[in-house]
């Protein structure tokens, strides 16, 4: 059952999120780093991993690991992770 406190904090964060996408996708910010020279490139691609994952065994064993070659395949050195 879900705690009011949970509740409260999903509709908060809906909320920011319709205000500011970059809360949890910020491609914008990183496009500033890089205009100021503070990254070197943003990678093609980006992935995302979303909703309550109950069962992670299909995550561990075949999503996350082949997310992981992709972005290997791309020459990608950091990976920014935004949890929500």
């Amino acid at each position: 059952m879900a705690r009011l406190e949970d509740i409260a904090l999903a509709e908060r964060l809906q909320t920011g999120v319709l205000r500011d996408r970059n809360l949890v996708f910020p491609l914008d910010r990183l496009r500033e780093m890089l205009e100021r020279g503070e990254i070197g490139a943003i990678a093609p691609h980006h992935y995302s991993f979303m909703g309550s994952i109950v069962g992670p065994s299909k995550l561990i064993k075949q999503s996350a690991p082949e997310v992981a070659r992709r972005l290997a395949a791309e020459g990608v050195d950091v990976v920014l992770l935004t949890p929500v």
